[in-house]
Formats: C-alpha cells, sequence, structure tokens
C-alpha cells in the first residue's frame, strides 16, 4: 500500500508471480481507505503493516489462478468499501481536482485559486487535504500521466507526447518519466491498465 508520492516504489516479486493494482482516483484515497492521504504521503506499506491497517485486505492475499481473479477481487473490494463509506470529498476540494486536471496540471495555484474565490492558502490547503500532495507535485503527476497516456493509446512519439503533455522538451519528460515511474518513454513496463467505470 503506497500513499501519495512523488516517486515509484519497487515491489520484490519472485519468478512466476503476478500482481494487480488499483490507483485510486484524487479524493478517494480516504473514501475507500478510511484515513487522510497525508497520512502515508511517501510512505509504502508492505505485508502485516498493511494488515494490521486494513484486515479485511487477507482476503485479497489467497492465492489465485490468475491475475483476472486477482483483479476480480480487487474491484468488488473498492467497490464494497466506496459503497460502506460515507465519506464525501468537499465540493471545493472536487472543484479544484477537476479544474486541475482539466488543465493538464498547467494551471497554477494562484489560477486555481482565482477560479475558486479563494484564497492560494486556501486552495493548497483544500488540494493537500484531498490528495495528500502539494499542487506543484500533483500537477507533475497528471502532466506524467498524459504523457504517458498519449504514448501508449494514442501512440504519439516521445518528442510529440512532451510537446502534448506540456513538458519544456523531450529530455525534461525522460527526467520526469525517471523520478515517477522508474522507467524512460522509450521503454513502456508491459502492463494493462483498467479503468473501473462509476
Amino acid at each position: 500500500m503506497t500513499g501519495p508520492t512523488t516517486g515509484y516504489c519497487d515491489v520484490p516479486l519472485e519468478p512466476g508471480a503476478a500482481f494487480v493494482g488499483v490507483r485510486l482516483r484524487p479524493g478517494h484515497f480516504q473514501r475507500i481507505l478510511g484515513l487522510e492521504p497525508i497520512r502515508l504521503h511517501g510512505d509504502a506499506l508492505i505485508g502485516a503493516a498493511v494488515l494490521g491497517q486494513w484486515p479485511d485486505m487477507a482476503a485479497l492475499c489467497v492465492p489465485a489462478s490468475d491475475q483476472q481473479e486477482l483483479a476480480g477481487r480487487l474491484v468488488r473490494f473498492v467497490r464494497k468499501r466506496d459503497a460502506e463509506s460515507d465519506f464525501e470529498v468537499a465540493p471545493l476540494g472536487r472543484n479544484i481536482i477537476s479544474a486541475l486536471h482539466a488543465s493538464g496540471g498547467r494551471l497554477r495555484i494562484a489560477e486555481l485559486a482565482a477560479m475558486h474565490g479563494v484564497s492560494e492558502r486556501t486552495a493548497r490547503r483544500v488540494l493537500l487535504r484531498a490528495t495528500g500532495l502539494t499542487p506543484k507535485a500533483f500537477a507533475a503527476i497528471i502532466q506524467f500521466h498524459r504523457a504517458l497516456r498519449l504514448l501508449r493509446d494514442h501512440h504519439l512519439s516521445p518528442a510529440d507526447a512532451a510537446f502534448e503533455a506540456g513538458f519544456a522538451d523531450q529530455s525534461h519528460m525522460t527526467r520526469v518519466f525517471r523520478r515517477l515511474g522508474g522507467f524512460s518513454p522509450a521503454r513502456l513496463p508491459e502492463v494493462t491498465l483498467v479503468t473501473i467505470s462509476d
């Protein structure tokens, strides 16, 4: 279990092992996991540390016949936790997150604050509470994910993806990919990404 972070986390795997994971939508960390994201900022819990915090996750760790079974278990777990939660992200937090996403991470905190009629300090606090990240860190992650989708799904060249995602140049994008993902734009990892709707 990793909290909000500005770097990647290596997970040790044995030969033949497989895993599935879920990246929670910004603002949904507390809804699904029951604690503010800032409490796990930059942290990674493994094994007993995870089960100590969330004992019901033990059911996710039972061996499975294939990745689809593991994925199905994880989807059911997230949906159940979501249905049982009464936590809601404040409307201001949702609006600021949406505006930053819509801009591809290009809006500055001063612009976000002005758009929503609040001070920069308030906008920064609201975003930190909802995501566990500073506005600059969250914007960098949005930009990284946009570039990744442009490369994977739209098959843009690294230079074109860097331009479209708003990086200064291709080498800037490469540095961000290495820092956030642990890989380069030229060597994307082989993973299957699935979106859980609703």
